[in-house]
């Protein structure tokens, strides 16, 4: 959705006691307008959850709501939901800035094993050091705020989220969004993570796009609704013969505009590899689709289900 037909969001506001959202100053097509990212803490120590994508703009903004709420206010550490540009671009910027004043902030981020690092996780890494979080590892701010990490992988291999302990609240990153939909790396991940994501019956979603979301559990439900509609209307078709994603997407999709046509074609094409890896579909060339590098390798191919067993 193109950030213009979008509500305007301030650039600085805060949303808690505990909660401020600072924009990241970069709105757009994929960014909606712009990377959210939230100082949290109840006290004058802040943790800063995401950074933007560095513009020039931002730490000046980033000082300036800190003073705002505080002239005591200070970052003591930055978490890194996941290792995409627009979430840690702008962690440079800060540690070279007055903010970092003595190189007191610590920067934590969910590691992934080496084999499964892509190139911006390398490059990110080699950043400055960083401390490892781990799923369930608690961050206690102060005595009126505590966080858990929970990995929730999906969107990215690598993406954690932050469960707010005092609000019932979830730092959801971009598994859920303020408005529209997700874009996910790897199905099967993304709806296990909405599953782990709404075991917490949240109330309140703190977004890294769009505004805040009200009804927390509401809305993850109603991610988990969409995608299951949309697989059971493949697995339906599947039912009657073999498709290729292409063939499928044009089926399901009729009405998409000419910019969107790959992007749908991707999403049928990772709910085929979801089907595959719970063993429910099958390439009809008897290759493996789940280990290619590249989604779009397979968009051509036929896939079929696999024979239900009799009983």
């Amino acid at each position: 959705m193109p950030s213009s037909r979008l509500p305007p969001l301030p650039d600085f506001l805060q949303l808690s006691e505990r909660v401020w959202r600072v924009m990241g100053l970069n709105p757009g097509r994929f960014t909606l307008q712009g990377t959210n990212t939230y100082l949290v803490g109840h006290g004058p120590r802040k943790i800063l959850f995401d950074c933007g994508e560095g513009h020039p703009d931002y730490v000046p903004l980033l000082e300036a709501s800190l003073h705002q709420i505080s002239p005591e206010a200070y970052i003591s550490d930055i978490v890194i939901t996941h290792c995409h540009v627009d979430h840690f671009g702008g962690l440079k910027s800060i540690m070279n800035s007055s903010l970092n004043h003595g190189g007191q902030i610590k920067v934590h981020k969910y590691i992934l094993p080496v084999e499964d690092m892509d190139e911006q996780d390398i490059v990110f890494q080699s950043h400055m050091h960083i401390d490892h979080l781990n799923d369930e590892d608690f961050l206690h701010v102060d005595d009126h705020t505590t966080i858990q990490t929970i990995y929730t992988p999906g969107h990215s291999k690598d993406h954690c989220s932050f469960y707010l302990v005092e609000e019932n609240a979830i730092l959801t990153g971009d598994c859920v969004l303020g408005h529209g939909t997700v874009v996910f790396d790897d199905l099967a991940d993304y709806m296990s993570t909405l599953h782990k994501l709404n075991a917490f019956k949240p109330g309140r979603l703190y977004p890294g796009h769009g505004p805040v979301v009200e009804n927390g559990s509401e809305r993850i439900l109603q991610y988990l609704q969409s995608r299951q509609q949309r697989e059971d209307q493949i697995v339906q078709l599947m039912t009657q013969r073999s498709w290729t994603a292409v063939d499928l997407a044009e089926r399901i999709y009729t009405d998409v505009p000419y910019a969107l046509q790959a992007a749908v074609v991707r999403g049928v094409a990772l709910h085929l590899l979801k089907l595959e890896k719970e063993g429910r579909a099958r390439l009809s060339d008897g290759s493996t689709g789940y280990n290619s590098t590249n989604v779009f390798e397979m968009v051509h191919k036929e896939w079929s289900l696999f024979p239900q067993p009799r009983l």
